[in-house]
């Protein structure tokens, strides 16, 4: 008797979707139970998985340029909202503000109540 497909997922770093569809086409067997022996199926999963179609995974998140922490501090400031840092919600907030802004500068340049210089 082996782990549950989920603890087998957990164990191998990946979505139990990604077990089921391995078993399913094949790439690794379960046990007669539906459970998964880990030493075996470890090894057919290594050799019949092609590396070059595994999503490459660093753990860490991407960084996000200076410039856009910046317009997005400046877009909060303007707006009266003084936070600490950049959440996500803030981030969301600054850019329905920026929307708004430029809505608005369209409108008044269709109603030509502003020109360029």
């Amino acid at each position: 008797m082996g782990v549950s497909l989920r603890a087998y997922a957990k164990h191998r770093g990946v979505s139990d979707t990604a077990v089921r569809k391995a078993i399913k086409s094949g790439r690794i067997q379960a046990e007669s139970d539906g459970t998964i022996d880990i030493d075996k199926v470890d090894k057919q999963w290594d050799r019949n998985t092609d590396r070059a179609q595994q999503r490459k995974s660093s753990g860490a998140t991407k960084a996000v340029p200076k410039a856009a922490l910046d317009a997005v501090a400046d877009t909060l400031s303007e707006s009266g909202n003084t936070g600490g840092g950049s959440t996500y919600m803030q981030a969301r907030t600054a850019n329905e503000v920026l929307k708004a802004q430029t809505n608005r500068i369209k409108l008044q340049q269709l109603k030509k109540e502003l020109v360029d210089r």
